[in-house]
Formats: structure tokens, C-alpha cells, sequence
């Protein structure tokens, strides 16, 4: 077989037919020029093969590895626990700042919470089709993800937590910043519960866009103390989750007079919430200093927006049920949609 030498190639993506080739040095590639890789069509491989996909890595040795994908494999994690000793003469791992997984169906562990392993650049988190993945990472893994910008989730069905604490009683830190994260995204995932299983506070000071939907076992999304640091959200989309009864819920923190202010939110949107009963269930002002649209739809039970005052100076415009409704008070074009509703039933 003739060999293949391809000298200025930036973007890989190889089977295990092609690490083969490597293997046999038929193929030669130039790893300085690499960027960009993904490691596809690993489904042949035995169990005890299937434990980690960096088990191929060192057969395709790439130092400027910025963006590494797999897909469309058999594989248990992506870095095993164990630090291999190849490790010790490559570096490329604390390159990568782009980590995309989709159709992992065996994946239980990415592996982000290894201490061997080095995510300081990463900015970008993907996942799609990770039947079998039950949590992301742990609570002091996000220590380790301040440039984290884009954090993607899809059609992930065993998916219970994104986070859990490292240790039952894990009180090492009181808060957990999520410094960079401007992109939250989930879809399909039939069995999370919550964002974080634990006991400290969630902090996305940078947060701007937030798309929640099929997320059947929420039965909240945020926690007063979590909403207080949403200073840059600017847009909020939930839809089609069955359990959702409240968007931010009321600790006892929200119970003393303090106010929830949402600074640059601009657009929310709510839609197919059949037990959601209200945007908020504490007594705290609510306010929206931004131009504001709400469009609420096919949420039948919703009486009022939130359980305390609301303040919107800037609010353009609300829709509930495709009808334009008064933008004087949200809690009561909320509250007086529901009236008609329960006088039409």
C-alpha cells in the first residue's frame, strides 16, 4: 500500500482505520499544523478496548490541538482516571479549547474532573447523544473552567445533574463562579433534575443567553440566590418542560426585603409550561431595568408573574397566547389572562 503523506493538513478527522495506517506508517501527517481533530467511527472496538478515547491519542501525537471532537463511538470516557505516561512528554491537552462529543452512546465519563487533566483554555463544551453520561463534572472541577463561554447539552436521556459536589459534604467553597459562561443551552433531557446537586451557590455574572426546553423533571431552574448574579442576561427561552413550576425559585434569603433585578434582560419567553405557576414564588421586587418583551404561551396554570411586586418601567411589550396585552403591570395582564382562561373552561 502506498503511504500518504499529507505536510500542511490543520483539520484531521480519522477512524480507526486511519490510526491504523498511522500505526503501520502509512500515513504520515504533520502535527505541528494541526488544529483541529475528531475521532469518528469507533464503534467496532471491543469493551475491554472501549474505556477511554485517549487511548488513541498518542497514535496521532498533535502538540497545537485547539478543538478535538468525537463522535459516532463506543467509547466509556474520553481521559481515563489513570494519568498515562505519555502524557508526561505531550502537552496538547492544555491546548484544546473546543470540546465537542456527539453520539457517544457508551460515555459515562468525560473525565473533566481528573487532576491530570488540564481544561484552563477551554471555552467551548458540546454534547449530543451521550445516552448513557449521568453528570458533566464535579463542583471542584469548575474551579478549573474559567474560560468556559459556550456550554452546549443535547438529547443526553440518563443526563440527572450537570454538577455535583466532589464529596457528600463538600463546603470548600460557598459559591461557584462560572466567570466566562455567556451560552447555556439544554435540550432533550428527559431525566435532569437540577443544574447542581449540591449545597454551594451558582454565580453566571457573564451569562447572556439562556435556552432551556424537553427538560421534563425540572421542577425549577434557578434559585433566588443564583438569579441575583444574572447582571448580563439578556435573553431567557424555557419551553416544553413538563414538571417546571417556577422559573426562579424562593429560598429563604428572598424571604427578607431584598429586591431580584434583572439589569439587561430583554426578551423571555415562556411556552408549553403546563404546571408552571408563576416567573418567580418569592415576596422580593422583581425588577427589569432593560426594554423588555415578554411572549408567554400554553401555560395554563400560570396566575400571576410573580408572587411580589414587578417593576418594568421599559416593558414594550407582552403576549400571552398570541393576544397583545397591557404593559402597565405584568402581574396583573398575567392574572387577568388566567381569569379569562378559567371563565372559558
Amino acid at each position: 500500500m502506498e503511504q500518504v503523506v499529507t505536510p500542511h493538513l490543520q483539520q484531521l478527522s480519522i477512524d480507526k482505520a486511519g490510526v491504523m495506517m498511522l500505526d503501520k506508517e502509512l500515513l504520515h501527517l504533520d502535527p505541528q499544523n494541526i488544529t483541529y481533530l475528531r475521532l469518528q467511527g469507533f464503534n467496532d472496538i471491543h469493551d475491554s478496548d472501549a474505556a477511554s478515547a485517549f487511548d488513541f491519542f498518542p497514535k496521532v501525537p498533535l502538540p497545537n490541538i485547539q478543538m478535538l471532537g468525537v463522535a459516532d463511538s463506543a467509547f466509556k470516557d474520553i481521559f481515563p482516571s489513570q494519568k498515562p505516561e505519555i502524557i508526561h512528554s505531550q502537552s496538547q491537552l492544555l491546548l484544546i479549547s473546543k470540546l465537542e462529543l456527539r453520539n457517544l452512546h457508551k460515555l459515562e465519563s468525560i473525565g473533566l474532573e481528573l487532576t491530570w487533566v488540564t481544561f484552563s483554555n477551554l471555552t467551548s463544551l458540546k454534547l449530543e447523544g451521550c445516552a448513557s453520561l449521568k453528570c458533566l463534572f464535579t463542583s471542584s472541577t469548575s474551579k478549573c473552567l474559567d474560560q468556559l463561554e459556550q456550554l452546549h447539552i443535547s438529547n443526553c436521556e440518563a443526563l440527572e445533574n450537570l454538577m455535583v459536589d466532589y464529596q457528600p459534604h463538600d463546603n470548600d467553597h460557598d459559591v461557584i463562579i462560572f466567570k466566562s459562561l455567556f451560552e447555556l443551552s439544554l435540550s432533550q433531557l428527559p431525566k435532569l433534575e437540577s443544574f447542581y446537586k449540591g449545597n454551594s451557590t451558582l454565580n453566571f455574572p457573564s451569562l447572556w443567553i439562556v435556552e432551556v426546553t424537553e427538560c421534563n423533571r425540572l421542577e425549577y431552574m434557578f434559585t433566588f440566590s443564583t438569579a441575583k448574579s444574572f447582571k448580563s442576561l439578556i435573553q431567557m427561552k424555557i419551553s416544553k418542560c413538563e414538571s417546571l413550576e417556577t422559573v426562579v425559585l424562593a429560598t429563604q434569603e428572598a424571604d427578607e426585603p431584598h429586591e431580584l433585578t434583572f439589569p439587561n434582560l430583554g426578551y423571555l419567553f415562556l411556552s408549553e409550561l403546563p404546571k408552571l405557576g408563576s416567573f418567580f414564588t418569592g415576596k422580593s421586587t422583581l425588577k427589569f431595568q432593560n426594554d423588555l418583551i415578554v411572549e408567554i404561551s400554553q401555560c395554563k396554570i400560570m396566575k400571576t408573574f410573580s408572587h411580589g411586586g414587578v417593576e418594568a418601567p421599559r416593558l414594550r411589550e407582552v403576549e400571552i397566547d398570541g393576544l397583545s396585552c397591557s404593559t402597565d403591570n405584568l402581574n396583573v395582564a398575567v392574572s387577568q389572562e388566567f381569569e379569562k382562561r378559567t371563565k372559558h373552561h
